[in-house]
């Protein structure tokens, strides 16, 4: 269990850079981090920490394709923490 919330802290930290970067590169008109890019370091564990950061940095929050993917990722995750047991 220790080795899969080190996981999760280490992609959710990954995350929040990835979209501190892209939110940053919006607002400079330079070059942005693929969506898909943001929705793997979610995937990997690091829907936690993008959560933190749509809100901190108020980035992606108001795209609705963005966020039905995002919500289907955190809902994959909760179902494999049922399966395994950690529910």
């Amino acid at each position: 269990m220790m080795y899969l919330l080190k996981l999760y802290f280490l992609a959710s930290l990954v995350s929040i850079i990835l979209f501190y970067v892209d939110k940053q590169q919006a607002k400079n008109n330079g070059w942005r981090i693929a969506e898909k890019h943001l929705h793997l370091s979610e995937l990997l564990g690091g829907w936690p920490g993008a959560f933190l950061a749509m809100q901190w940095f108020k980035h992606k929050r108001q795209k609705q394709s963005y966020l039905t993917i995002y919500y289907a990722i955190v809902a994959l995750h909760l179902i494999l923490w049922g399966v395994l047991g950690y529910f």
